[in-house]
């Protein structure tokens, strides 16, 4: 578009950019409101404005111009024959581009058109760009929506929020391959588990629902803690692909919530502490990861425990434990264990502010889990 109130110096110029480009479309306008009203109507590519024109300026026009562009990058390059500094500042603050100065040199023309031109036309690819990425985001918030949903059915049937069970969830990113199950039985058993599968985010998370699907079958037939975790290996063995498997602590508390039956299969160490808490006991880890080994090697690593009411138990991925503050050393075991045995207060809550006070909300680099088990009568 060319914008120009006088006739002689609109048809010198629409004659150079004739003889310079052949294959452009060129849209006369005689003043500022002439170009608003038509760049409206044939939104061109670039606009050549004159600046002192009656009924409406070039400072004027360009500012609705450039209002009306949004995202759309129009360049708008003003004719002026005035070269003083706060003109030419004002031409560009009130949105254009660039300038050419009068008499026009046609070669000068030809270089500022056709370099604004590559600018408009990468723009406009990036626009596209954009345009792409919002509808792939679209489609992804879409999916995501559509796994949760099946998650929030799976787990639908967790009993997560007894009195007896107090956990934290911290996931990396929307999902999450820690995982906390919870059920009661018909017989009133109380079944936990708690495991991390390998890796991070959906991919790691797809593998908790065949987990929670064993789970709550086998705990409806009032299963044993070794036909439970057998069942899991069996089902991970045949579905996890090389290199993923799930690291698992799992326990059964007695309804009379006297005796606890736990298997330890590649998770940190379970700590056992007592109504004061004072340090019982640490329940290692005495079996592989879930899903490696297509048989099971028991050989004792059940373990029957006689607890006492209000016995609590501490379980928690290696989140916890890998937990870096902004200086990259992470939390560790040996801090971890200090601070278990000498926390005289409530230990679930005084361990997820020590974290949080240790991390400094530093990024997270893994799921975060821990969940506390109390030994009580149902």
């Amino acid at each position: 578009m060319v914008v120009e109130d006088c006739l002689v110096n609109r048809t010198l110029l629409l004659k150079m950019l004739a003889e310079r480009f052949k294959h452009i479309q060129v849209i006369e306008a005689i003043n500022g409101e002439d170009a608003v009203e038509k760049f409206g109507n044939t939104q061109p590519d670039m606009i050549l404005m004159d600046i002192k024109m009656p009924i409406m300026d070039g400072y004027q026009s360009a500012q609705i111009i450039k209002n009306l562009c949004k995202n759309n990058h129009v360049p708008i390059i003003f004719i002026t024959s005035v070269d003083e500094d706060d003109t030419l500042s004002k031409a560009l603050n009130s949105g254009g581009d660039d300038f050419i100065s009068k008499p026009i040199n046609t070669s000068v023309l030809e270089s500022k058109v056709n370099a604004h031109l590559r600018i408009s036309q990468l723009n406009k690819q990036l626009n596209e760009k954009n345009a792409q990425l919002e509808l792939y985001n679209q489609q992804l918030v879409k999916d995501q929506n559509l796994v949760t949903s099946y998650f929030d059915k799976t787990f639908s049937a967790c009993d997560i929020e007894v009195d007896a069970i107090r956990y934290n969830v911290s996931p990396m990113s929307k999902f999450s391959g820690d995982i906390i199950l919870v059920k009661r039985s018909p017989d009133n058993d109380l079944y936990v588990i708690l495991g991390d599968f390998t890796g991070h985010g959906l991919p790691a998370a797809m593998g908790t629902l065949p987990v929670a699907l064993v789970f709550f079958k086998m705990v409806e037939q009032c299963c044993s803690v070794e036909a439970l975790i057998e069942e899991l290996n069996k089902q991970l063995f045949k579905l996890l692909p090389t290199g993923i498997f799930f690291a698992a602590t799992v326990m059964k508390l007695n309804s009379e919530g006297n005796q606890l039956q736990v298997l330890n299969s590649g998770m940190p160490s379970v700590y056992w502490l007592d109504a004061k808490n004072e340090l019982k006991g640490e329940i290692n880890s005495s079996h592989p990861a879930l899903g490696i080994l297509e048989a099971l090697l028991f050989s004792n690593a059940v373990k029957t425990i006689d607890v006492e009411v209000n016995d609590k138990f501490y379980l928690y991925s290696d989140g916890i434990t890998e937990a870096e503050n902004p200086d990259g050393e992470m939390f560790g075991e040996e801090r971890l264990h200090q601070f278990i045995t000498a926390q005289k207060g409530d230990v679930f809550v005084q361990l997820l502010s020590t974290i949080n006070d240790y991390t400094q909300s530093y990024q997270q680099t893994d799921d975060i889990t821990l969940l506390e088990l109390t030994c009580i009568e149902y």
